[in-house]
């Protein structure tokens, strides 16, 4: 079901505090202290798909500011995934036909 969307801030900032609330609970410790570690980037890559979710969900690209910041998110996962799978053809030297595909 299709609805129109209504921005307001607090559309947006209730469900984002909701998310960074329960976040907190659920905190795990790593023993990893490589600098952007695969733990590291992939909590940050989930945090900036809630985000993004909630971004589309409330409508809010019709504010400047928000849209310019979520295009920086956009770039900034891009660019994690592309350091991921660096970091693992690096280190693992693995560039078979199945890694491709999959």
């Amino acid at each position: 079901m299709k609805e129109n969307k209504y921005y307001t801030t607090l559309n947006f900032c209730l469900p984002f505090a909701y998310v960074m609330i329960l976040g907190f609970f659920f905190t795990e410790n790593t023993d990893k202290v490589n600098m952007l570690h695969r733990d590291q980037t992939d909590e940050w890559k989930g945090w900036m798909q809630l985000v993004i979710l909630i971004y589309h969900l409330t409508g809010a690209s019709k504010v400047l500011p928000l849209y310019m910041h979520i295009r920086v998110l956009v770039s900034s996962y891009l660019f994690l995934t592309g350091f991921g799978h660096f970091c693992y053809y690096w280190d693992k030297g693995e560039f078979g036909f199945i890694r491709y595909c999959v």
